[in-house]
C-alpha cells in the first residue's frame, strides 16, 4: 500500500463500493463519512441523513448521532470537468446552517424537516457536544472552502450562542473541508496502520524492554508536553491505526477528556498515576547512549482520549505531568490488528463490542452456522474496517439487527435514538439478549428492516412517482420511520396468530430459513402496510421528540384498525405467513 499513490488507492476503492452507486454524486460523501465516523451500515445512516433532494437548502447530508453526541452537516461537490468548486456552491454552506439553527421550518421537504427537526431536539435536549460542517469534494484543497468553512463556523456559533444559550457553552463547532487529498490520507491509514514516518528522538527516562513472538515493545514515561506537540505537528494522523476512535466515536467520551484536563488542572503530578497511559505501534526504535530514545514512525493506538484532551490546553502543567507510553512494534498484520482492537477494550466508545464474545453472541453464531448461515456479524472491538474496505450486501450486521429486535418487541423510540444503548445497559441488552432469542428469531426481526428498506429504494427509483406512493416515501424520509414501522408490523402480524404467545421471541423463522426467506416473507406484508404509514405513524415521527407508551400504543392501535381489513382482502396473504414461520412451545 505505501508504494501506491494514495490518491490512486481511494480510486480503486470508490469503484470497488458499487453499493454506494445508488448515491450518485453523494458516493464520495458517504465514503467518507463511514471512515470519519466509524459507521458499519452506511446505508441504514443514508437512509436518514442524506437529505440531498429538490428543496435540499444546501444541506446534502444532516446526520444525528446522539449516542455519539454530534451533529454532522454536510455538503458534497463532485466536479466533472473543472478544476474549482463552484462559487455558489461555497456560499450555499452559509444558507445549510441558516436552515439548520435559525429559520422557521416552513415549506421544506418532508425528509429534510425532518432531519432539522431531529437536529434541534437533540440540541435542546443537551444531547450534542459536536457540530461538524464538512465540505466534500474530489478536488485538491481549496481556499475559498476553508474561507466559507470558517465562515459557516463562525455564523454556527453565534446562531448557537443567540438561540441555545443554555447549551451552547457545550457544544464545540467544527468545521472540516474533506478534499481530495485528504480523503486519499484517510483512506491510506486504514490499509497501513502507521502513517506518521518521521524519526523522533525522545529524552529517555528509563523504562523496560520486553518481547514475545514476532514483537518487541518498550515501556517508559513522557512528559504531557512532548505527547501535545505530537498532536500539534500530526494532528489525525498521529491516529491512523484507529482513525475512527479519533474522528468520530471518540466524541461520546466527552465527560472522559473534561476528566483528565481536570487531572492536568489540579493534580498534574499525579497525572501518571490516574491515567491509563498509551500505546503506540512504531517501526523501530532504539536507546542511543542511554539518554535518547529514536523511534522511527509512530500511530496511537490507545490514548487518542488523553492525547485528544491535550490539545487544547497548555502552560506548565503540560511540563509538569508524566504520562505512561509504551512503544510495540511487530511486522505480523494479524497480531498488528489484534493490538489495536484489544488496546481498545477499554475505550469506553465501543460498548457494542463489550458483548462480542459474551456466551448469547457466541450461541448465536453458532445457531447461525447450524442453519448454513456464515455472514452473521457480530460487533467488532475497534470497529470494522472490512464495512470500508469490502462489500457484503447480504451480511446480518448485528448492529443493525439489534435495532429491528427491539422495534419488534414494541421499542422503536431506542432503536432511532439511542442504539448503543441496548448493548451499554444491562437490562436493555438482558431485555433482547437473552435465553430465550434464537437465530431464527433474529432473523425474522432483521427480515422485515430489510424488506422496508428494499421497498424504500423501489419507490425512489420508481420513474413516476405521485399522489399515494410520494406519500409513502416522504413517510420513509422521516427521521426513525423505519423504526416506528417494524413496531406497527409486529403488532398487526402478532395479533393475527391464531395462538398468540405471551413471549414473542417464540416465534421464529420455519425452515427453510435464510436472509432472503426472511426478507421475502415480509415483502408482500409491507407493501400492504406502508400505504397507512403517512396518515397514521407520520404525525408521530415527526414530532421529532421522544414520544412515549401511551402515544405510540394509540397511534399503532389505529395504524392496526386500518390496515387489517385490507390485509384480510389479500388472497393468500395469512396463509402464506402462516407457513413460514413456526411458534415454538
Amino acid at each position: 500500500m505505501n508504494d501506491v499513490d494514495p490518491e490512486l488507492a481511494l480510486q480503486r476503492a470508490l469503484d470497488s463500493r458499487i453499493d454506494l452507486d445508488r448515491y450518485r454524486h453523494s458516493k464520495r460523501l458517504l465514503f467518507a463519512a463511514q471512515i470519519l465516523l466509524g459507521i458499519e451500515d452506511i446505508h441504514t445512516i443514508a437512509a436518514d441523513a442524506l437529505t440531498d433532494t429538490s428543496g435540499d437548502r444546501s444541506c446534502d447530508f444532516l446526520h444525528v448521532d446522539r449516542d455519539a453526541g454530534i451533529v454532522v452537516l454536510a455538503q458534497s461537490y463532485e466536479a466533472l470537468k473543472k478544476k474549482t468548486v463552484a462559487e455558489s456552491k461555497v456560499r450555499d454552506l452559509h444558507q445549510a446552517v441558516d436552515w439548520l439553527l435559525t429559520k422557521e421550518l416552513k415549506g421544506l421537504p418532508v425528509r429534510l424537516d425532518s432531519a432539522i427537526s431531529s437536529a434541534r431536539s437533540a440540541i435542546e435536549n443537551g444531547e450534542i457536544r459536536h457540530l461538524k460542517i464538512w465540505f466534500v469534494h474530489n478536488l485538491e484543497d481549496q481556499p475559498q472552502i476553508h474561507e466559507a468553512l470558517t465562515g459557516a463556523k463562525d455564523a454556527a456559533s453565534n446562531a448557537l450562542n443567540s438561540l441555545y444559550s443554555d447549551v451552547a457553552p457545550e457544544i464545540s463547532v467544527e468545521s472540516l473541508e474533506v478534499s481530495l487529498p485528504q480523503l486519499a490520507s484517510w483512506y491510506r491509514s486504514y490499509e497501513s496502520p502507521i502513517a506518521v514516518k518521521e524519526v523522533i528522538q525522545i529524552p529517555w527516562n528509563g523504562g523496560q524492554k520486553i518481547s514475545g513472538p514476532g514483537w518487541e515493545a518498550i515501556q517508559t514515561s513522557v512528559p504531557l508536553s512532548w505527547l501535545a506537540g505530537q498532536y500539534w505537528s500530526y494532528k489525525e494522523a498521529l491516529f491512523s491505526a484507529n482513525v475512527r476512535d479519533y474522528l468520530g466515536r471518540i466524541n461520546r467520551a466527552s465527560n472522559i477528556n473534561n476528566g483528565i484536563r481536570v487531572t492536568l488542572q489540579q493534580e498534574p503530578e499525579n497525572f501518571f498515576v490516574y491515567n491509563n497511559g498509551v500505546t503506540a505501534l512504531v517501526d523501530d526504535f532504539e536507546i542511543d547512549n542511554e539518554d535518547v530514545l529514536i523511534i522511527k514512525g509512530i500511530s496511537i493506538v490507545n490514548g487518542a482520549q488523553t492525547t485528544g484532551a491535550l490539545s487544547g490546553s497548555g502552560g506548565a502543567n503540560l511540563e509538569k505531568a508524566q504520562v505512561g507510553i509504551r512503544f510495540i512494534k511487530c511486522r505480523d498484520q494479524s497480531v498488528i490488528e489484534k493490538i489495536i482492537k484489544l488496546n481498545n477494550r477499554q475505550n469506553s466508545v465501543s460498548v457494542e463490542g463489550f458483548r462480542s464474545n459474551d456466551r448469547t453472541q457466541q450461541r448465536l453464531v453458532k445457531e447461525f452456522s447450524s442453519l448454513g448461515i456464515s455472514n452473521y456479524v457480530r460487533p467488532r472491538l475497534g470497529g470494522n474496517q472490512d464495512a470500508v474496505r469490502r462489500v457484503d450486501n447480504a451480511a446480518i450486521r448485528a448492529t443493525y439487527a439489534a435495532r429491528a429486535l427491539a422495534s419488534f418487541h414494541g421499542d422503536p423510540v431506542t432503536a432511532h435514538r439511542n442504539p448503543s444503548s441496548i448493548w451499554d445497559s444491562n437490562s436493555l441488552y438482558r431485555r433482547y439478549f437473552n435465553e430465550d432469542i434464537t437465530a431464527r428469531h433474529f432473523l425474522l426481526c432483521w427480515g422485515v428492516g430489510k424488506a422496508i428498506e428494499e421497498r424504500r429504494l423501489e419507490l425512489q427509483n420508481s420513474s413516476r412517482l405521485q399522489g399515494g406512493k410520494r406519500k409513502q416515501l416522504d413517510y420513509l424520509g422521516c427521521q426513525g420511520a423505519t423504526w416506528l414501522l417494524i413496531a406497527a408490523a409486529s403488532s398487526c402480524v402478532t395479533s393475527h396468530l391464531d395462538e398468540l404467545p405471551k413471549n414473542l421471541f417464540r416465534i421464529e423463522l420455519a425452515d427453510p430459513v435464510g436472509p432472503s426467506e426472511a426478507i421475502a416473507l415480509w415483502r408482500p406484508m409491507v407493501k400492504c402496510l406502508i400505504p397507512f404509514a403517512p396518515e397514521h405513524l407520520q404525525p408521530l415521527v415527526s414530532q421529532a421528540v421522544r414520544w412515549n407508551l401511551a402515544q405510540q400504543g394509540e397511534v399503532i392501535k389505529k395504524f392496526e384498525a386500518a390496515a387489517q381489513p385490507v390485509l384480510e382482502d389479500v388472497d393468500d396473504l395469512w396463509d402464506a405467513f402462516r407457513e413460514a414461520i413456526q411458534v415454538r412451545p
